[in-house]
């Protein structure tokens, strides 16, 4: 439970509460479980509180300081953290529906098994970032994110718009991605083993060096896509717009096989391919 004097202290408003924590800088709040109706927590110091548990109204943490903060399993949805900075800070199942996160540094950020349904990531900082263990994100805004190195594995990311993110090296290996917008994102190095690509959109993506092993592409718009050294093997193609795409050296053996077979285009794959 919440500690009460730190509650108490909370409840007098962000300058007091920040004036305490500046005051008190050996001091780990303690906000866990608590019902924080505040609705105003705008420049915030919340770095290395505990929260975990907590419930939130719609609040407004506009540039705060969530640095290692922990909100494993709270409920901020609806809230807004535009700019705000949670490098490091603790989101495990948490539920961020619908949450405006735009510009925020989530660098090495823990999201796993998060709900960030409809929220807005645009701008955002996600790199090297935990998003996996089935978070959810469909329909969520990621325009213009930093994600190099993200861990997205076993996510559902359905109908979320990655317009011009920079995913390099990142692991969305088996998440789910019908519908998803990629246009112009930059996916060099990433890993797609067995995700599912059904009716996703990657024009002008960048696919160089990506491992798309046994991965489901079935109505998927790769118009001017830049598909060179990809792993393909086992994949399931159908309906595929390959329009301007650039295709070279697509590997089609498994990488473990002693003997690499390479194609520059997949299209004569189709009729061998189950789909």
């Amino acid at each position: 439970m919440a500690n009460p004097e730190h509650l108490a202290n909370l409840k007098e408003g962000v300058e007091a509460w920040n004036r305490w924590r500046a005051d008190n800088p050996d001091v780990v709040p303690d906000l866990e479980k608590a019902e924080i109706e505040i609705v105003n927590l705008a420049g915030i110091n919340f770095n290395k509180t505990a929260l975990r548990w907590a419930r939130f109204k719609p609040t407004d943490m506009t540039g705060a300081d969530l640095r290692d903060a922990d909100f494993g399993y709270a409920h901020v949805a609806g809230s807004k953290m535009d700019g705000a900075n949670l490098t490091g800070a603790y989101f495990r199942e948490a539920a961020l529906m619908d949450t405006s996160l735009r510009g925020t540094n989530c660098h090495h950020a823990i999201l796993s098994g998060a709900s960030l349904i409809g929220a807005d990531l645009s701008d955002a900082i996600l790199e090297s970032a935990r998003i996996s263990d089935r978070a959810l994100l469909m329909q969520a805004k990621l325009h213009n994110a930093r994600m190099a190195g993200a861990d997205l594995t076993t996510s559902d990311l359905s109908n979320a718009e990655f317009i011009r993110a920079d995913l390099k090296g990142a692991n969305l290996n088996q998440a789910f991605l019908q519908g998803a917008d990629f246009t112009d994102a930059d996916l060099t190095a990433a890993q797609m083993f067995r995700t599912d690509l059904a009716n996703a959109r990657l024009v002008r993506a960048d696919l160089t060096n990506v491992n798309l092993g046994f991965a489901r592409l079935i109505d998927t718009n790769m118009q001017c896509a830049k598909l060179v050294n990809c792993a393909i093997h086992g994949i399931s193609v159908w309906g595929v717009n390959l329009e301007g795409a650039t295709q070279s050296n697509l590997l089609i053996t498994d990488s473990g096989e002693w003997s690499r077979v390479t194609v520059d285009t997949w299209m004569w794959l189709s009729s061998f391919i189950c789909c």
